[in-house]
């Protein structure tokens, strides 16, 4: 979910991004599900995943959601890590984290989507966003070391 290659800015297409995780926000809401951008709300996105695999699956809407969610978990890194921003990467659509680091967003969501919970969104985010709780987690070996420039 995080890669060493260099990315350009990608201004042009964050404002599309921006719409579409509006649109997953509002979708979510008719459910009486609130996200708010908050590094919290990765868990409440993280439980929705999982209710609606299935369904979404069978009814052959899973790469429209991932493509909302993915949208959505971008902005909850860009929002929340400040410096962040959207960057276009060889791999796909990528936030660029002030520490030099880079998270793939799309590619997480389609990771907890086809592979289940070990995939965790909320960890994601926190390691992203909270220095503490990434050097936490590689103190525990719960995550490994990463060079700046490489990727979560």
């Amino acid at each position: 979910m995080f890669g060493k290659k260099r990315g350009t800015a990608d201004s042009g297409r964050d404002e599309t991004r921006e719409r579409f995780a509006e649109m997953l926000v509002a979708g979510v809401a008719t459910e009486g599900l609130v996200l708010d951008y908050s590094t919290a709300s990765a868990r409440l996105l993280d439980d929705y995943v999982q209710v609606v695999r299935e369904p979404l699956t069978a009814s052959g809407s899973r790469d429209a959601f991932l493509g909302l969610a993915g949208s959505y978990l971008g902005e909850v890194l860009r929002r929340n890590a400040l410096g962040a921003g959207w960057i276009a990467h060889d791999l796909g659509p990528a936030i660029r984290l002030p520490n030099g680091q880079l998270a793939f967003p799309f590619t997480k969501i389609a990771k907890r989507f086809d592979l289940g919970p070990e995939h965790d969104l909320e960890q994601f985010v926190r390691a992203a966003v909270d220095p503490a709780y990434a050097a936490e987690q590689r103190s525990t070996g719960a995550m490994t070391e990463r060079e700046p420039g490489s990727s979560l």
